[in-house]
């Protein structure tokens, strides 16, 4: 009945009292409700769908019907729910351009771009822009008009009740900075509901989208098949980026043959490749047999080959390291190339908010990082780089190297990330050779192999630019 009715209820989070969630973090309600992602449902099983339940859910699977933009609204303490909400006061309506902008956990949202998120208080408001200074991440949801403080779903002080490390929180000057979860002082109860804002139209209806397989991969539900990831997440006219949307598997169609591969389908509009990981093995480096050291396996990868154990070719977290240059047969040049670094923590489906990244545009495939062959990384417009998605393009300067083992680009000012570096010499079975190493001044000198000093995990991703 609320506001013309035709709302479907997502969740409920039930304020467990000032003595906040069990000490057992795998049990407490904030664990549960935070941990909700696509596609999933989350709680016990006997309170999903229940807006009154003891206990919290959230049901991301209703989401499979819902056309966008779509309205989500968010009512804190209501205890009855038969009556209607339009005219309760605490609560926040928010118009969502795509499903990219919905709280998920693992990723990190673009909640300021353009039109991606409007709020309003009374569903018979206008339409308000959240404000710049919004933000999401792996385990919040902070949408905050710049002089207005209002409804927070998913606080960034929830980290304390979900992995044990120290809490953060924003300070809030009004009630409107309550939300779900956090401290006491404004941890309240809350439903999330969701509506479309205007039915489907013809073509929308008729359109094909996406559907997840019995074995986990996605592809079109008439079960054709696209090249890249990008074709996914922008497909041409007659399909549409909907149903089983959200990074995972999907089935690559391309001239090496079909592959199935990770599809990071939220970092910077999604749509990229994962082509090679290199998984960090601790301070112990490789093993000493050269044939079987992570570094080896690598650095062998060449143009149409995969390089590594079967079982974990294109997998983000495996246990060894692999890569997938067959990937690069379907892509078209030039393309985004992005270089994640870490220690071995697990990819949740986004990069945005990972400092340890570079971005490169190379421009042809001879300039991609390929066994056995030197690359041209300085002529021209050969291969820029970025730090984050937002910036400039910058060349990436005349004392860029590349040779039959390594990648490595460097801006005159600037020693930055580092691929296939030349110290893994020492590291390959067919090359004898003693390793060379050169001295980094900060931190974007790191890399994928080498000595224990700047020795990192590695997930390199692409992207058509076209």
């Amino acid at each position: 009945t609320t506001a013309g009715g035709g709302w479907t209820v997502l969740g409920h989070y039930r304020y467990p009292g000032n003595g906040n969630a069990p000490g057992d973090i795998d049990n407490r309600d904030y664990a549960y409700y935070m941990r909700s992602r696509t596609r999933q449902a989350f709680g016990l099983e006997g309170y999903y769908g229940d807006p009154n339940s003891p206990g919290p859910w959230m049901d991301w699977r209703s989401l499979d019907g819902i056309g966008f933009p779509a309205e989500m609204a968010v009512v804190l303490d209501m205890n009855d729910f038969s009556s209607g909400w339009e005219n309760y006061d605490r609560k926040v309506i928010y118009r969502v351009k795509t499903a990219d902008q919905l709280p998920n956990y693992g990723t990190d949202q673009d909640l300021t771009t353009g039109d991606n998120l409007y709020w309003k208080r009374n569903p018979g408001d206008a339409w308000a822009d959240v404000g710049g200074n919004t933000s999401s991440g792996t385990y919040y949801w902070y949408t905050r008009h710049p002089n207005d403080n209002y409804l927070v779903l998913f606080h960034a002080s929830n980290y304390r009740y979900l992995d044990g490390r120290g809490a953060t929180n924003h300070q809030h000057s009004a009630y409107w900075g309550a939300g779900m979860g956090g401290n006491n002082s404004w941890h309240h109860s809350a439903k999330i509901l969701i509506r479309e804002t205007a039915p489907p139209a013809a073509a929308e209806a008729n359109e094909i989208r996406l559907a997840l397989g019995a074995d986990g991969v996605r592809t079109w539900a008439d079960n054709s098949l696209s090249a890249t990831c990008k074709q996914y997440r922008n497909p041409p006219a007659g399909k549409a980026y909907r149903g089983d949307i959200g990074s995972g598997w999907y089935r690559l169609r391309t001239p090496a043959g079909d592959i199935k591969a990770f599809c990071d389908m939220h970092s910077n509009g999604g749509g990229w490749t994962l082509v090679s990981f290199y998984r960090h093995p601790g301070y112990q480096n490789a093993p000493a047999g050269h044939e079987n050291r992570d570094y080896d396996l690598y650095m062998h990868a060449r143009d149409n080959v995969a390089i590594g154990n079967a079982a974990y070719i294109g997998d983000p977290d495996s246990a060894g390291a692999w890569a997938d240059w067959r990937l690069l047969s379907a892509v078209s040049f030039p393309l985004e190339m992005s270089v994640l670094l870490g220690r071995g923590l697990p990819y949740l489906g986004d990069f945005s908010g990972t400092s340890a990244k570079v971005i490169y545009r190379v421009k042809d495939r001879t300039v991609m990082p390929n066994s056995t062959t030197s690359q041209d990384l300085v002529t021209g417009d050969n291969l820029y780089y970025k730090l984050n998605p937002g910036d400039n393009w910058t060349d990436v300067g005349g004392n860029s190297a590349s040779g039959i083992y390594y990648w490595y680009p460097r801006a005159s000012n600037n020693n930055y990330l580092t691929l296939l570096h030349e110290s893994n010499y020492a590291y390959l079975r067919d090359v004898p050779r003693g390793a060379t190493n050169y001295h980094y001044s900060f931190y974007y000198g790191s890399g994928m192999g080498g000595p224990n000093d700047w020795h990192y995990s590695g997930h390199m991703f692409v992207r058509e630019l076209n």
